[in-house]
């Protein structure tokens, strides 16, 4: 679930009603996350290593050494929305639940 966000390097509430919402994930990242967690039950998912947020200069940082280790090419976070909702297409998954599973307001159309 998406409570809180990271702005400048401080801890924020979500911009809106709407950026507080539930988020699917597949079961295998499911998985991965619990063993991360390691029995965790409250804090941050991901943090620096002094336990501070992860803003978004260090996920792109660790996003860009990522994909060089994959040998694929640089790509923003934005570009995995987009990955996401062009897979869900091709698998011919309906449009309003495509914009559920992405955070997308269901008036909007699906511009990928």
């Amino acid at each position: 679930m998406v409570k809180r966000g990271i702005w400048r390097g401080l801890e924020i509430s979500t911009k809106s009603k709407r950026s507080y919402r539930l988020v699917d994930i597949e079961p295998a990242l499911a998985e991965m996350l619990r063993q991360h967690l390691n029995g965790r039950t409250t804090g941050r998912v991901f943090a620096t290593r002094l336990g501070t947020p992860f803003g978004k200069d260090n996920l792109r940082r660790k996003l860009r050494d990522l994909l060089l280790q994959l040998g694929l090419k640089p790509a923003g976070l934005h570009a995995f929305q987009h990955g996401r909702v062009s897979i869900l297409q091709e698998n011919k998954v309906p449009g309003d639940l495509i914009k559920a599973w992405v955070g997308l307001d269901p008036m909007d159309p699906i511009l990928i």
